[in-house]
């Protein structure tokens, strides 16, 4: 028996991996590993260019600005009668127990252990 163990780690010894050979035969069959990509980012971190807009910005005409202001001033007056409260809908209908609901607790009381402290249940 001893020597039957003997030979096979022998035999184990002799085989030997050439991993450069497995790479020379592979490197001309497989496809190269492309490089990790670099990222060139325009505006690095120090943010010396400044930012830039993109499209045109519409000059606001200054009469319907001023016009504005001047409807809030108008509103705020103390002789005005406070706007009227926003009415909201009521909310969910409150949740109501029914038959199904009594006996599928009665159930799980049922099921629980009698000493759930003292013995583990299924």
């Amino acid at each position: 028996m001893m020597e039957l163990i003997d030979r096979k780690n022998l035999q184990g010894e002799a085989i030997s991996i050439d991993w450069d050979h497995i790479l020379e035969v592979l490197g001309n069959d497989l496809p190269k590993i492309p490089a990790k990509p670099v990222v060139e980012q325009v505006n690095p971190p120090p943010y010396a260019q400044p930012r830039i807009l993109f499209g045109k910005l519409m000059p606001k005409p200054e009469e319907k600005a001023s016009k504005k202001k001047k409807e809030k001033k108008a509103a705020s007056k103390k002789d005005d009668k406070p706007p009227k409260p926003i009415k909201w809908e009521d909310g969910p209908p409150q949740y109501v127990k029914n038959t199904y609901h009594f006996m599928r607790e009665a159930n799980q009381d049922l099921s629980e252990n009698i000493f759930p402290l003292n013995i583990r249940g299924d």
